[in-house]
């Protein structure tokens, strides 16, 4: 699954990075919609597996959007990582990912799923 997201990231990055330097004075709050809009969907894509995952494969997807978010905000390679979040006010993914699925437990409970919520909290209980 990682190599997968890492195929399909490449050129993503690639394109982030070509828009915000051929952009004249690039927008950095467009920019992080365009980094949502093509680069996080395939990062997250499949997640609530993803976060049973290893620490070291989350390690790896951090990567990605570390250089997804450099691409985008025109950072070059040694640009801190606490930096990005900070200036772009993106969280981790890792941490992402469970808020993601906090909000899908809520909104099985409200939809009544109790198959769902049973297996989203397992999870939660797993990563907690």
């Amino acid at each position: 699954h990682l190599d997968h997201i890492e195929t399909k990231i490449a050129p993503r990055i690639g394109l982030l990075r070509y828009l915000s330097r051929t952009a004249y004075e690039p927008n950095s709050r467009t920019m992080i919609n365009i980094f949502k809009s093509i680069a996080r969907t395939i990062i997250l894509y499949g997640y609530t597996v993803l976060l049973t995952a290893d620490q070291h494969i989350w390690n790896r997807i951090q990567i990605i959007q570390n250089k997804a978010l450099r691409a985008a905000l025109g950072l070059p390679k040694y640009t801190s990582v606490d930096y990005i979040h900070k200036i772009s006010n993106i969280p981790k993914i890792k941490d992402y990912a469970t808020t993601l699925l906090k909000h899908s437990i809520q909104t099985a409970t409200t939809n009544n799923d109790i198959t769902s919520k049973k297996y989203l909290q397992n999870i939660l209980e797993k990563i907690s």
